[in-house]
Parts: structure tokens; sequence; C-alpha cells
């Protein structure tokens, strides 16, 4: 039960982190508009693998939730 909570708390966290960090990546697009593309490419990039960490995570989240139950 207590690694339910640690993780979903954790998990939240992240979650609002990547919400935030593509908020930030949207605007710096609108900035950027005339400045180098590739800045906004390897933020994209970055951005990415984000996601593709939480997913991870959240499946880890998820298999120690399933073996408390």
């Amino acid at each position: 039960m207590h690694v339910r909570i640690l993780g979903t708390t954790l998990w939240l966290q992240l979650l609002t982190l990547s919400k935030f960090v593509l908020l930030n990546v949207g605007v710096m697009k609108c900035v950027t508009y005339g400045k180098s593309r590739d800045v906004v490419t390897s933020l994209e990039a970055r951005v990415s693998r984000l996601k593709s960490n939480l997913d991870t995570l959240g499946e880890h989240v998820d298999n120690l939730d399933g073996r408390c139950d």
C-alpha cells in the first residue's frame, strides 16, 4: 500500500513536470520562429525521450503496485 501511494505521488509529479516541459517547448517554438531550428528540434527530441521514460516509469510503478496487492 505504501508503494502505491509513493508511486502514484511520484508519477503525478513527473507527469506535471512533463506537461510543464511540453508547454515551455511550445512557447519556445513561437519565440524562436526566426532563430535556429536545430535548438527546437533538439528540445523536441528531449521531450520525446522524457515522455518515453515517464511511460516506462509508469509501467514499473504498476508492476510494483501489482506485487503489493
